[in-house]
């Protein structure tokens, strides 16, 4: 398949509601075709179909799509995660914890691609509020208390 065919394939994966069956058509053509494959295809699909996928996904388990998404990538769904209005920010966690802290992951580096980003301060502090009287002691005292 060509790789604007694999972008539509997805992108109408998505569109119909298919998250799951797009987050294995993708997993099949990193299997298939390797992770570069993957990465052009992720590259030129929009932050909203990313965020679809990475937002719906089962946390619990590796996704090929979490382990491999840049700091950019990352950081424009993150921004447009707000949209969903989630007040319990669990998708936005769940996210964050399982791209951010991935194992060959730089934290720092995923960070600032979201705190650089014109809505990614709010998106940190929606990921933060559950921790807000922690982060307020450690301004305050320099650590963290435990």
């Amino acid at each position: 398949m060509n790789q604007l065919a694999l972008i539509e394939k997805t992108q109408s994966l998505i569109a119909a509601g298919d998250i799951v069956g797009a987050e294995a058509f993708l997993t099949e053509l990193a299997d298939a075709e390797g992770d570069r494959a993957l990465m052009v295809v992720l590259e030129q699909l929009p932050p909203k179909d990313i965020l679809a996928v990475i937002r719906e996904y089962d946390n619990s388990k590796e996704s090929v799509i979490n382990l491999l998404i840049t700091p950019a990538m990352f950081a424009h769904a993150v921004v447009i995660e707000k949209q969903y209005k989630d007040l319990t920010r669990t998708h936005l966690r769940g996210m964050m914890n399982s791209v951010i802290f991935r194992e060959d992951a730089d934290p720092v580096e995923f960070l600032n691609a979201i705190g650089d980003l014109e809505g990614g301060s709010e998106a940190m502090a929606d990921y933060f509020s559950e921790k807000w009287s922690r982060i307020e002691a450690f301004a305050r005292t320099g650590t963290f208390d435990t």
